[in-house]
């Protein structure tokens, strides 16, 4: 009994720590949109080439998931999550220490490649360290760490960036991740209460692990969650991970520190409405019509907030807020996938929908970037572009139209879809 409740406490430090992970991977998902005045300043680029510099970042996490599914099937945790903390670090090193926009580009690059398994990584250790009847509500645990993570992130680290600047910035990071890496080294060292699963992943072959996600990718169930995943998460991706901060202070005339505190609610609403939708879904078992209804309430407050002007300050930020609790359904994606799935598959599932889902960052951050130097008027202040409230709107019309579908897609998936388990 002592035993049980000794490895009970462990787990949830465990599992913390895989939720920290991904805290600290979402500080560098966005850190860009806290800097773009700097890194345009620097490399001399414009909206196309800042968007596309982001969104190496993707072009490395986005591909990577499949490899990661399997990965953290088969192999130890503990060297798989060693090894991607190490390359987060590696990758923030180089882009504090460059000049270079290629080398930069690698740098962000590198960072996505070792993002790549935090999420998926942190819900592995969900899966062998705690019981698998409240899953949804532990996966929503991580995503409120993470988004608590990208909440602080941008209300802090504008005025970090401005006091220290911002390869000063990214020194501190790397070096957190540091810490970070021997912290998790030494506490996943311990041997998960579920021996059964590390049978399973010592002796699994790499070729029946490619059977066993050529299955995954043979379900509609999943593929459905993963193209919901893609359409809800898309919004807060290329809005508050990127292109939020500069277009409130240009429809607002809002300070950059207001801009980005008013981006980061939509974070804090993700980061409360995460556990709350795992416990819905959890307890009503009806995760689709959960994930249709918070999708349209979304796309509704996408609309008022994009395209009104005249909102004060608190009310946009309230509704930023509510915004990122509506959102958040899509952490019910992954539970989907996790239903979907055996616990020895259950990597390679997540990992699949998490794929699909990140199609959104690699595309649309680059994308939004070429739209507005589509339509450019040619005005410069300060030697960078100045893009209009008008060049904003019509870039950023993708969010209200990607919630709307995914509201249309749950409805028919509800009806039309059958869960089986692989």
């Amino acid at each position: 009994m002592n035993s049980t409740k000794t490895y009970s406490r462990i787990g949830y430090f465990i599992v913390a720590l895989g939720a920290l992970f991904y805290c600290y991977e979402y500080f560098l998902r966005i850190m860009p949109s806290v800097m773009k005045p700097e890194l345009m300043s620097t490399f001399s680029v414009n909206a196309t080439l800042f968007g596309t510099l982001s969104a190496f970042y993707f072009y490395a996490y986005t591909p990577m998931q499949t490899v990661v599914g399997i990965m953290v099937d088969r192999y130890r945790i503990k060297y798989v999550l060693s090894f991607a903390i190490l390359c987060c670090v590696a990758g923030t090193f180089m882009m504090a220490k460059t000049d270079s926009y290629t080398i930069a580009a690698c740098g962000r690059f590198l960072q996505g490649f070792g993002s790549a398994f935090a999420f998926v990584g942190a819900l592995k250790l969900t899966a062998l360290w705690l019981p698998t009847d409240r899953f949804a509500f532990y996966s929503g645990f991580t995503n409120m760490l993470g988004f608590l993570g990208a909440a602080f992130g941008e209300i802090f680290l504008v005025n970090v960036v401005k006091t220290i600047g911002w390869r000063s910035t990214l020194d501190i990071f790397a070096i957190i991740g540091l810490i970070l890496l021997s912290i998790v080294w030494l506490a996943l060292s311990k041997t998960p209460p579920i021996a059964e699963t590390l049978t399973e992943e010592q002796t699994i072959s790499f070729k029946d692990a490619l059977k066993q996600l050529l299955n995954i990718v043979k379900q509609p169930y999943i593929w459905a969650a993963g193209i919901l995943a893609y359409l809800i998460f898309l919004p807060t991706d290329v809005f508050a991970g990127l292109w939020g901060i500069p277009y409130l202070e240009k429809l607002h005339h809002y300070t950059a520190q207001q801009a980005g505190i008013a981006s980061a609610m939509i974070f804090l609403g993700w980061a409360i409405g995460a556990p709350m939708q795992g416990w819905l879904s959890d307890r009503f078992n009806n995760r689709l019509t959960v994930i249709a209804i918070g999708s349209l309430c979304a796309a509704i407050i996408a609309v008022i907030t994009l395209y009104t002007d005249s909102l004060e300050f608190i009310p946009l930020c309230v509704l930023f807020v509510i915004f990122g609790i509506c959102s958040s359904v899509e952490i019910l994606t992954f539970a989907m996938a996790r239903d979907a799935a055996t616990r020895q598959t259950t990597g390679m599932a997540i990992a699949f929908v998490n794929t699909l889902c990140m199609m959104g960052g690699l595309i649309f951050q680059r994308e939004i970037g070429a739209l507005l130097d589509k339509s450019w008027s040619g005005q410069m202040i300060n030697g960078l572009r100045d893009y209009s409230v008008t060049d904003y709107q019509h870039a950023l019309l993708v969010i209200p139209i990607s919630l709307f579908l995914a509201c249309l897609i749950a409805i028919i998936a509800q009806k039309k879809i059958t869960l089986t388990r692989v």
